[in-house]
């Protein structure tokens, strides 16, 4: 028996004019995958791998809170968006954004 996945993705320009994508896939136990892109720089870029594996499992609704959290502990150097950035991206993504059915 296949999972069905939905996929959800949501965009964000930052105040400094940097693009934040990102596009969850989930199933009705929780998060599948995750995949942040953008034209925004993080150092060391490894956190932004380490986010996207973090997330996997959580309930859909717990990400953007979960963003928020591992991102202010982990302080990387972000160039033209901040934590809250992402978290509207997610938000958006989560809440309102492109929907489509993986089979």
């Amino acid at each position: 028996m296949s999972v069905v996945l939905t996929r959800v993705t949501g965009s964000l320009k930052s105040k400094e004019g940097k693009l934040v994508r990102v596009s969850v896939y989930y199933a009705p136990q929780g998060v599948d995958s995750v995949m942040i892109t953008g034209d925004f720089f993080m150092e060391p870029p490894e956190v932004l791998d380490e986010l996207m594996v973090r997330l996997k499992g959580l309930p859909v609704d717990q990400v953007p809170a979960h963003v928020k959290e591992f991102l202010e502990a982990k302080k990387p150097i972000m160039v033209g968006v901040s934590a809250d950035d992402f978290v509207t991206a997610f938000q958006k993504a989560i809440t309102s954004g492109d929907k489509e059915t993986i089979d």
